[in-house]
């Protein structure tokens, strides 16, 4: 036995998509947010001290110049202790 296959009549129409919008319009926004994820972290790799970057890195503190002792031209007198018997 051979299968037959039913009637034009039999089969279904496919019924008029609506409502489809708001799932363009969502996907449309993943999208487009995605993009711009993306070229964010592009941008911040390439350039980590970028102004919207939310931990930026840490600047390096300038060195220290500790001030060195002054140099006396004037030589100071300092007395020799004496021993005094008591």
């Amino acid at each position: 036995m051979s299968r037959r296959l039913p009637p034009q009549e039999h089969y279904r129409r496919p019924s008029p998509r609506r409502g489809t919008a708001c799932f363009d319009v969502v996907t449309a926004v993943f999208v487009i947010a995605s993009v711009l994820l993306i070229g964010g972290t592009v941008i911040l790799l390439n350039n980590p001290s970028a102004p919207f970057n939310p931990l930026p890195v840490a600047t390096v503190p300038d060195i220290a110049q500790l001030p060195s002792p002054t140099i006396t031209l004037t030589p100071t007198v300092t007395l020799t202790p004496t021993i005094t018997l008591t």
